[in-house]
């Protein structure tokens, strides 16, 4: 009798052990990882890294066609660009390139020069009358240089739609997309270069000329020696020059330009560059 009822026992216990178990809620599966669609072959951000909102992810380098327009603009060491929005020229300038960005922009003015240095955040001023140059931190002008040079890593980020064009008898890639206002845009890139012809935003048109690509001695994009150098300094606080401003003498150390190509003449220029804003 006794056996029958620890058997009992025995039973009524796995029955309970198991009707436990079924009743216990299962933990439900971790969602996606966020992926920022707007980017090429986005990689998931880890978990425990992403931003607030969740929305970081580490971009790879485009493939396909926008890889090679990348590839190409890649391969461009430096050289002189017009830039025309309708008839109106807005930037006429000698541009040295590393790795597909602007490293350093040469421009006109109507004392001498401008050399805008992506590396340092600086632009310095230079009076070529005076051999004086005045350096201070990079502002409106030199940001508005770079801010209008195009840069196909972040044409990847729109997802464009890439076909084959010809503007006149330049074989191109045609992007088009559309911005974050509705505004249809059109690109064309030219296919030996990765450089921009032309661009279309609304009934905006702009047109890029480039000339003695890969031609341009470093001469351009060098400091002369024997310049006498201020320093501008700006309080972070105000974001203006100080008034008065703390100025002080420095030294260079860049390699002159050869006697027979002075400075200000070599980059191609005619005309002063206007004073530009920064691209958004």
């Amino acid at each position: 009798m006794s056996r029958l009822v620890l058997v009992a026992v025995v039973l009524l216990a796995l029955l309970a052990l198991v009707t436990m178990v079924a009743g216990c809620p299962r933990t439900p599966a971790p969602p996606p990882l966020p992926v920022n669609p707007n980017l090429p072959n986005a990689v998931p951000a880890t978990p425990g890294t992403e931003s607030p909102d969740a929305t970081t992810v580490t971009p790879t380098a485009p493939t396909g066609e926008m890889g090679k327009i990348v590839a190409a603009h890649e391969k461009v060491l430096n050289y002189n660009v017009t830039i025309k929005i309708g008839d109106k020229t807005v930037m006429k300038a000698a541009v040295k390139a590393e790795a597909g960005k602007p490293s350093v922009v040469r421009a006109t003015t109507s004392s001498g020069y401008i050399l805008v240095l992506r590396a340092e955040q600086a632009q310095y001023l230079l009076n070529t009358s005076k051999e004086t140059a005045t350096k201070q931190a990079l502002g409106k002008q030199g940001k508005g240089y770079l801010g209008k040079l195009i840069s196909p890593m972040a044409l990847a980020a729109k997802n464009p739609i890439i076909s084959d064009d010809k503007l006149g008898q330049v074989e191109c890639w045609r992007l088009d997309w559309t911005d974050d206002k509705g505004t249809q845009v059109q690109m064309w890139m030219d296919k030996k270069n990765g450089l921009p012809q032309k661009a279309t935003h609304g009934q905006v048109v702009t047109m890029y000329t480039h000339e003695k690509i890969d031609q341009l001695p470093e001469s351009v994009f060098t400091m002369p020696t024997g310049y006498e150098v201020k320093e501008i300094t700006v309080p972070a606080t105000t974001g203006t020059a100080a008034t008065p401003p703390a100025t002080h003498a420095t030294g260079t150390t860049a390699a002159p330009p050869p006697p027979s190509q002075p400075a200000p003449a070599e980059a191609g220029e005619t005309s002063p560059a206007p004073a530009l804003t920064p691209a958004h």
